[in-house]
């Protein structure tokens, strides 16, 4: 039997790259899917180089991939992004991929959205699910929106 295929986005930030390492030391084929060429490390099933602002040309690196995890985005909010390319990247682009991999078919979509979705950078107190989400940045109100939009 084969093992199962993960395509990747992220997989060259901070968290991705420890999904990457994670996921191939389990067994699992992993497709990164990126923005650029960059030297891989052994162990990976491919690579595709693509735009997830057009993830219409997504077929390629979704063909056959049992799990999409996806990891990538526009995280930091010092960058000085506007709110339209925090949900270009963060919203949009999580929706378009998500729409792309029930085209090919991908059983499982695995979304990092960020806990900037539920508060700002401090809470007053515990969070819980009970709470509203409350984010206080265009990164948090992006990530929410992913959310929304993938339920």
């Amino acid at each position: 039997m084969t093992a199962p295929l993960v395509a990747l986005t992220g997989s060259t930030g901070f968290i991705g790259r420890h999904l990457l390492t994670a996921l191939a030391a389990r067994g699992y084929r992993v497709r990164v899917l990126l923005r650029r060429p960059v030297d891989l490390p052994p162990g990976i099933s491919g690579a595709v180089v693509g735009d997830l602002a057009r993830p219409q040309n997504m077929a390629a690196a979704l063909s056959g991939a049992d799990a999409v995890v996806h990891s990538a985005g526009l995280a930091h909010a010092m960058s000085g992004a506007p709110e339209d390319d925090y949900r270009t990247f963060n919203t949009e682009a999580t929706r378009g991929l998500a729409q792309a991999a029930a085209r090919a078919r991908v059983r499982r979509f695995v979304f990092l959205s960020s806990i900037r979705a539920q508060s700002g950078p401090c809470a007053d107190g515990v969070r819980t699910e009970a709470d509203a989400p409350a984010p206080t940045d265009a990164y948090g109100r992006s990530k929410l929106a992913a959310e929304e939009a993938l339920a």
